[in-house]
């Protein structure tokens, strides 16, 4: 807001020094003075020159960074595809400013160019815990603090034990377990210190019930869930808040650039409807407001869940006897 005074126009607004989220204002011509030491609020020194051409682009410059300021800025990994770029579709058309994590910058410039400028682009390697230190540096220098963060990179193929080379196991580990914590380990203390923020989990239903043939790929998400599931006990009483969102089976690249995986889901899979990516971001964009322990999704999900809490040995035979059989 702008208060204008008979010698000075005060501006509410507070630098960086001051306020972890404020705004860092470049100031050439020394215009700006500051009143308050609590608060830090700057003011144009001569109430005359708020009237000339350079100060009223100058104001407009203000006003834009206090806007982007107000919105939340979201950490998506994953963001190149799939899941992960449709969330941050959905939160950038919400207002959300998001920051674009995956490994190749070139697939991150266009879904950046999709989304317009709510979009910030991030190229880093979210299993390289070094890495993510470095990224989360600048952008809690030059964006603030995230009140969301997505945890959506995955990687992975469906094969029994051993048909997967222990190197495809590590593979598997450092996308979704490894990137999901580097990321929020990265970011953790200082949303502690902010007393709130939502972290987001993407993982699967073989977190929840095993199936046969995904040996490697049930483990990886069964490592996340552990995340997820302790962060809830750590986190009691901070304001921060850890979400386990679960999806069935998404109309997404995964399947296609994972050939032989799709024939071996459980024939019991059928009866669940295959959801959008576009979906999936409905349904995170709505965690990241109103955040629960575990969210599964769709319905049809839900009730093998629920069968699986009461039935635990039911729902094993059907996994068992309609998945993949292994050839002897």
């Amino acid at each position: 807001m702008i208060f204008p005074y008979i010698h000075h126009s005060r501006f509410d607004i507070f630098s960086l020094e001051k306020v972890p989220n404020g705004i860092l204002l470049h100031d050439p011509n020394n215009l700006l003075e500051g009143t308050g030491k609590r608060f830090g609020h700057v003011k144009i020194k001569n109430i005359i020159e708020s009237k000339s051409p350079h100060i009223r682009q100058f104001i407009k410059k203000i006003i834009a960074e206090r806007k982007k300021v107000a919105m939340k800025l979201t950490i998506i990994t994953g963001a190149s595809s799939g899941i992960g770029e449709a969330v941050a579709h959905r939160l950038g058309t919400d207002g959300h400013r998001v920051v674009l994590v995956a490994r190749t910058r070139s697939k991150l410039e266009e879904v950046a160019n999709e989304i317009g400028e709510n979009a910030l682009i991030e190229a880093c390697d979210a299993s390289d815990g070094n890495a993510v230190i470095a990224m989360a540096e600048r952008v809690l220098r030059d964006h603030g603090v995230p009140e969301v963060i997505v945890n959506s990179a995955g990687a992975g193929e469906w094969k029994f034990i051993e048909d997967t080379p222990p190197e495809e196991a590590v593979t598997m580990m450092k996308a979704p377990y490894f990137a999901a914590f580097n990321i929020t380990h990265a970011f953790m203390r200082i949303m502690i210190e902010q007393r709130k923020g939502v972290i987001i989990h993407v993982g699967s239903p073989v977190s929840i019930f095993t199936w046969p043939s995904c040996t490697g790929y049930a483990a990886a998400r069964w490592a996340l869930r552990g995340l997820h599931e302790s962060l809830c006990d750590d986190l009691r009483g901070t304001g921060v808040r850890s979400c386990h969102v679960v999806f069935g089976k998404v109309s997404s690249p995964y399947f296609a650039h994972n050939p032989n995986t799709e024939e071996k889901l459980p024939g019991i899979a059928k009866t669940v409807p295959t959801i959008s990516t576009e979906e999936c971001a409905k349904v995170i964009a709505r965690a990241s407001q109103r955040p629960r322990r575990r969210i599964v999704h769709p319905f049809m999900l839900r009730m093998y869940c629920w069968s699986y809490a009461v039935f635990p040995w039911f729902t094993r035979w059907l996994l068992r006897s309609t998945g993949t059989k292994r050839q002897i």
